[in-house]
């Protein structure tokens, strides 16, 4: 695949300017693998890092990224909508015909929705139920279930949807042990998962093998992200680091044991020589990374630890601490099932991956690569 045009010209740039790519990274806010991953046309980056790159190298957005042709991007025309009240994201925009009319609206930040039922549960058992449901047997075995913590979940949900894949994919919102033992009792398809090991500093293999017990686990990469400090625009406490977690003036949202972002949380404070009983709401959990956003949106906390995508998504400014590898431990046993192998080959599209890096401002270069077999 032809490398873009605005790949070339960063790499020529900071050739340059004599920088090396970890000194441009810094100076644009970005990781090193990132900006990597940008020169090499593997990373769209989304509007705020485009926004970032192109003010550190003195050029505007257009003539740093407009020159490209991408056969999988086209801009068009569209009446424009922001019709749904305060808290849309001017940035994300649903696409669509009404009236015969294109039509670009304005899409919330985040939102809760009520989630999707499959049928109602009428006599539970400890270990049984009878479900009252209007699913055929076709569409129950055509379901797919993703447990996990990574709001990108719902783009990969919309390219199965759009791209005919026939699956019904169902996101279920937990931390990474969550998802972990869902996938270990065969309750889920998938768990996704972002667990550092503290001895070897790699991230999930020693995690899900002692988690998955004796199952046999195909561990899949999704992508990377940044996980740091979610604050208030302009961040009015100056957070920076650990530390300043331990101020008498910060307040902070945590999240619950067994998730990523808490053993952050927990690794960092024990490396700053604090204690949890010294953090003004450390007892205060989050269900998810957009949900510490939505606390401190609504002025409920100061910081949380989470991930670049969860503030943006609010609006919030963001403090990188360090960049963390997402994974999918899918079942072995389901990969020759219909919901499974459509998920794989979604997760080895190229225009997948671009997607995601585009719209999340991940690092999906390594996407559907197999990492390890667990048990096989």
């Amino acid at each position: 695949m032809e490398r873009p045009k605005f790949s070339e010209r960063i790499r020529a740039i900071r050739a340059g300017r004599g920088l090396t790519q970890a000194e441009l990274a810094a100076e644009a806010g970005i990781s090193r693998q990132a900006l990597a991953a940008i020169e090499r046309g593997a990373y769209l980056p989304n509007v705020a890092v485009g926004m970032r790159l192109a003010r550190v190298v003195g050029l505007t957005v257009e003539e740093l990224f407009g020159a490209d042709e991408d056969d999988d991007a086209q801009e068009i025309a569209a009446r424009w909508k922001n019709t749904l009240g305060g808290g849309v994201d001017p940035k994300r925009v649903a696409l669509a015909r009404v009236g015969g009319r294109m039509v670009a609206l304005a899409l919330p930040r985040a939102h809760l929705t009520l989630p999707v039922s499959s049928g109602l549960c009428a006599h539970p058992a400890r270990t049984a139920a009878r479900v009252a449901t209007r699913l055929r047997g076709q569409e129950i075995a055509a379901t797919l279930l993703i447990a996990g913590c990574d709001p990108a979940v719902a783009i990969v949900i919309g390219w199965l949807a759009r791209t005919g894949s026939k699956v019904n994919a169902v996101a279920l919102p937990c931390s990474s042990g969550r998802a972990l033992a869902a996938v270990a009792a065969e309750s889920v398809h998938v768990a996704g998962v972002h667990l550092r090991d503290p001895q070897s500093g790699d991230y999930n293999l020693a995690p899900v093998r002692k988690a998955v017990g004796r199952s046999r686990i195909r561990l899949i990469n999704f992508a990377c992200w940044e996980v740091g400090f979610a604050v208030a625009p302009g961040n009015p406490r100056s957070i920076r680091s650990f530390c300043d977690l331990g101020r008498s003036n910060v307040r902070i949202i945590n999240r619950e044991p067994g998730a990523g972002a808490r053993q952050v949380l927990d690794e960092e404070l024990a490396a700053a020589g604090l204690r949890a009983r010294q953090i003004r709401g450390y007892e205060q959990e989050a269900a998810g990374h957009l949900e510490v956003a939505a606390a401190i949106c609504a002025g409920e906390a100061d910081t949380g630890v989470t991930i670049r995508l969860a503030a943006e998504a609010y609006g919030l400014d963001f403090v990188p601490w360090r960049e963390e590898r997402y994974d999918l431990a899918i079942l072995e046993t389901e990969l020759e099932s219909a919901p499974v192998s459509r998920l794989m080959d979604a997760l080895t599209s190229q225009r997948l991956a671009r997607e995601v890096s585009q719209l999340c401002g991940y690092d999906t270069t390594q996407m559907g690569t197999e990492l390890a077999r667990i048990n096989c």
